[in-house]
């Protein structure tokens, strides 16, 4: 029976597989018009159903279709396959959720590489799910490596979304961000977060919405250290909500503060002006001085052209 390959490939793909079981299509010729179709789920499916096959070839197919789907199936159950490259493809593809899957259902796999992966997707809710139900996954190093990132949003929501963290260690991680949004959101998220540290942290920052923000927000919060530091940095749009909007603080040294400094922006405004007219009475004077010595050179210059005119006349 003359039977056309590619025809049944494409149009009845579970006869094309019979076919090569029976022997009545080349078993070599099936292999290389499902590698040429390029298509994963008949590379899956040719790999799965026909006994004998050259798997490194088929390996090498469904990790060019950089499928993460059936690449991850293939892993999964074709057996013999090279784990190895397929890994590498699995990575590459950066989806956290297969990653997961790959790392959590293939036996045999290199966990570190897996564990490096699934951590750079920055996807906590993936990164939660590894640490839960992958075999040998290492919290302790996930955190780790989460906080040698010295990325305050990753930090935090590391925090937040995995369970068993080492609070303690996310929260001074997240102080050395100084990344004051991040610091905020910390304290009001993570209710077994060390309070009084984060009040310190975001004091660093000298941010004074956080400041405020933080204040107003977190319950607890060492008001009389933020009341404090608001007035430190002297930022008046702030002191004055600090003052406004915040029970339970000092709002008469918050009022004296926000006088003081509109005082010395007045003094300060009054010796600008001072200056300015100091060095525009200088500039004046110079350009007086200019004016008469070059009007004097210019009659000087006249003087000499007069006596060099007399002299050749004589």
């Amino acid at each position: 029976m003359n039977i056309n390959i590619d025809l049944l490939l494409h149009g009845n793909f579970e006869e094309f597989l019979k076919q090569v079981e029976l022997g009545a299509i080349d078993k070599g010729k099936g292999m290389k018009a499902v590698i040429n179709s390029e298509m994963p789920k008949y590379i899956y499916e040719f790999a799965k159903n026909i006994k004998g096959v050259n798997l490194e070839k088929l390996t090498n197919a469904i990790v060019k279709t950089q499928d993460g789907e059936y690449i991850y199936l293939f892993a999964k159950n074709i057996k013999g396959a090279n784990l190895e490259k397929i890994t590498d493809t699995i990575i590459e593809t950066k989806n956290a959720e297969t990653i997961y899957l790959f790392a959590k259902n293939v036996e045999g796999l290199n966990l570190e590489k897996l564990t490096k992966a699934i951590i750079e997707t920055k996807n906590t809710y993936y990164i939660n799910l590894f640490i839960k139900n992958v075999e040998g996954a290492n919290l302790k190093k996930i955190t780790d490596t989460i906080i040698e990132t010295e990325d305050g949003n990753y930090i935090y929501k590391f925090a937040k979304d995995i369970e068993g963290a080492n609070i303690e260690e996310l929260t001074n991680a997240v102080i050395r961000t100084n990344n004051a949004s991040c610091i905020y959101l910390f304290a009001m998220d993570i209710k077994s977060a060390n309070l009084e540290k984060l009040t310190d942290g975001i004091i660093e920052t000298q941010y004074g919405e956080y400041i405020y923000r933080f204040a107003k927000d977190i319950k607890g919060a060492n008001l009389e250290k933020l009341t404090n530091a608001i007035i430190a940095i002297k930022d008046v749009r702030y002191i004055s909500l600090f003052a406004k909007d915040i029970k339970n603080v000092n709002k008469e040294m918050l009022l004296a503060e926000l006088e003081k400094i509109k005082a010395n922006e007045r003094v300060k405004q009054i010796q600008e002006k001072e200056s300015n007219l100091v060095t525009l009475k200088r500039t004046l004077q110079e350009e007086k001085y200019k004016k008469i010595v070059n009007n004097q050179n210019k009659s000087s210059q006249f003087n000499q052209s007069i006596n060099s005119g007399i002299s050749r006349t004589l």
